[in-house]
């Protein structure tokens, strides 16, 4: 074994050039390995959102949240899920596990929803929103404007 690290300290050239060599072929790999700006990444979570205006934090939370919840816990694959109820409206975040099919869970997670609809206030304006998260959702680029102006002069 002696021998072989000899060789390499009597002929530092030699060891020189294979360190310059495979550097080489590390920048070489490095800069040819594919790569996207922006690739699809799915992630596995859910929001649900149902507005009721006019509501107190209790009562969302007692005439939706709670329901909702209940028909979240039927669910397969659910990871893990938090809920906030606030005046007038209640949040509820999904997170679902990785490795299954997320598309049938979301499927799933909209069959619930609707099977406990009749369930919720007949006041409520709208159905439970179900958002899907997505980073592939973000905007490219976002403005904003602002000054003394009206809002048709901004448009």
């Amino acid at each position: 074994m002696d021998n072989f690290w000899t060789f390499f300290v009597r002929k530092f050239r030699i060891s020189l050039l294979l360190t310059l060599l495979i550097f080489g072929w590390g920048i070489f790999s490095y800069e040819s390995l594919p790569r996207e700006n922006s690739p699809d990444v799915e992630i596995a979570f859910a929001i649900v959102t149902t507005p009721w205006p006019g509501a107190g934090a209790t009562d969302v939370e007692a005439y939706i949240t709670n329901k909702i919840e209940l028909a979240i816990k039927e669910l397969d694959n659910v990871k893990e899920y938090n809920s906030s109820s606030e005046n007038g409206v209640s949040i509820i975040s999904i997170e679902f596990e990785l490795n299954t099919d997320l598309a049938e869970n979301f499927r799933k997670l909209r069959e619930e929803i609707d099977n406990i609809k009749f369930k919720l206030p007949a006041s409520l304006p709208d159905d439970p929103q179900i958002k899907e998260i997505s980073l592939t959702d973000k905007p490219i680029a976002s403005l904003s404007l602002s000054g003394d102006f009206s809002w048709t002069e901004l448009k």
